[in-house]
């Protein structure tokens, strides 16, 4: 497949709806983040999140280079907001993942229908995994709560919870979305007790776009 090919994917395939929803969901964050007077670093972060996710929904390429710079601002801000947690996720695991999730979906991208291929777990491996992330947020809670983390069980659950999705975005698994529904949901509960009500938008917005998301790929399996 050619650069050509893969630019010509990536454009094509989009319903008039599907642009609409994106155009309306990028204009929405983009607009509260001016209104409340964001730094360039948090509007830039919330709007390319919001585009990236909307694009992961597509199945389409470009998801991972802009989630990578995302995945940078976002790191640098839970930082600042003393989520150690989520910045080392976002730093020093999601951005590499990034670059070996870009290849993946490279290497399973159907250009007859300008999307990536689709998996789906068995009902085993999705209990066995189920079971795996309660004990891995319980232990990581107990880690954040010794270096000082201000809400350590809601840090790590939406710690492993986005670990766990991006790994099964990574390799096509459509159970990731049920995961992100999961993972959204305790990342707008952090942020509200921050107060940061961009974010909470931001991650509504991905919540909204998670169940969109898992709608279609099932209906495209």
């Amino acid at each position: 497949m050619t650069f050509k090919d893969i630019c010509r994917s990536e454009v094509s395939g989009w319903k008039t709806t599907e642009i609409i929803y994106l155009v309306a969901l990028a204009t929405i964050q983009l607009a509260l983040c001016l209104y409340m007077g964001y730094s360039p670093a948090n509007t830039i972060c919330s709007t390319l999140g919001v585009i990236s996710v909307v694009i992961s929904a597509k199945g389409k390429l470009l998801y991972f280079p802009l989630y990578l710079i995302y995945s940078i601002l976002y790191g640098i801000i839970s930082f600042k907001g003393s989520y150690y947690g989520q910045s080392i996720l976002y730093l020093a695991l999601l951005a590499p993942m990034c670059i070996v999730g870009c290849r993946n979906w490279f290497k399973n991208f159907n250009v007859k229908t300008g999307e990536i291929n689709k998996n789906s777990l068995s009902w085993k491996t999705r209990i066995l995994g189920a079971l795996v992330i309660a004990v891995v947020i319980v232990g990581l809670s107990f880690v954040l709560r010794h270096f000082g983390d201000k809400q350590p069980i809601v840090d790590a659950s939406a710690t492993i919870f986005v670990v766990s999705a991006f790994f099964l975005t990574m390799f096509r698994y459509i159970e990731n979305w049920w995961i992100w529904v999961v993972s959204n949901t305790v990342n707008i509960t952090l942020w509200l007790i921050d107060k940061d009500y961009a974010m909470v938008v931001m991650f509504a917005i991905f919540l909204l776009n998670s169940i969109v998301a898992l709608i279609r790929w099932q209906r495209n399996m």
